[in-house]
């Protein structure tokens, strides 16, 4: 409510030496230059939400394309994958790609989720893509929801 910076310039810079302490501990063993992967399965959280947020640019000369996320699958096994996307007046083909995995389904005018109630999935690092494509136009999914099952 009230802007103490100038009347107490210590307080400042205590905090700003505190701020810059933890970020160097926190970045420090971090390369930026290779993307974290999300991990999938793994016991301490069998459910994961992909979002838009957390997708990785195509590159330029795919820049057409949607974007993908860098997972890890922690434990290999049967995943229920959901699929949620915008409404589309038209049929559609959802398709759903992991590393080598590829998986398309129909999807109806008015649909705006599918389920893909049993999915295996191989274990370790891979690439994600989800994407529904109607009347000849490409997008990527709003949501990928995976859940491990066994």
């Amino acid at each position: 409510m009230k802007d103490l910076a100038a009347d107490r310039p210590e307080l400042v810079a205590q905090m700003r030496q505190g701020y810059e302490t933890w970020f160097k501990e926190v970045t420090s063993t971090r390369d930026y230059q290779v993307p974290s992967r999300i991990y999938l399965g793994s016991p301490e959280q069998t459910e994961v939400l992909l979002t838009r947020q957390d997708w990785r640019e195509p590159t330029d000369q795919a820049r057409k394309k949607p974007g993908h996320w860098f997972v890890d699958v922690r434990r290999g096994g049967d995943y229920a994958v959901t699929l949620r996307f915008a409404k589309s007046g038209a049929t559609a083909v959802a398709t759903f790609t992991l590393g080598s995995l590829k998986i398309q389904k129909d999807v109806a005018p008015g649909d705006t989720n599918l389920l893909l109630p049993t999915v295996r999935l191989p274990g370790g690092p891979a690439t994600l893509e989800s994407t529904i494509e109607s009347a000849g136009t490409q997008v990527g999914m709003k949501y990928v929801e995976l859940k491990f099952l066994r």
